[in-house]
């Protein structure tokens, strides 16, 4: 998750969708679109931090709760969020989605 939040901050779009799992909702096959879509989301925010609350993980999946902090111009546009991760090989977490 940290390593996703700092690829936002620094508009490294490769990475983000190099670390979204192929069965994610989020995931696009129209990588040139997808990654434009991302490098203009990157330039309209400022990244102010990370907060992480809790990690669980299970075998091949795990959740990450945390608050992202972020401004677009004067206005906070912070947000709370729990997203799951899904474990593709031994060592590698993908980003699947978010829930509720």
């Amino acid at each position: 998750m940290r390593s996703r939040y700092s690829a936002y901050a620094l508009g490294f779009s490769d990475y983000i969708i190099e670390t979204t799992h192929r069965e994610s909702p989020h995931y696009s096959p129209d990588t040139a679109h997808w990654k434009d879509a991302i490098g203009r989301f990157c330039k309209e925010h400022d990244f102010v931090g990370l907060t992480i609350e809790d990690i669980e993980t299970a075998s091949d999946i795990g959740y990450v709760q945390f608050i992202a902090h972020m401004q677009q111009g004067s206005h906070d546009r912070s947000f709370r969020e729990r997203s799951s991760f899904r474990k593709c090989d031994a060592s590698r977490w993908k980003y699947f989605g978010s829930t509720a």
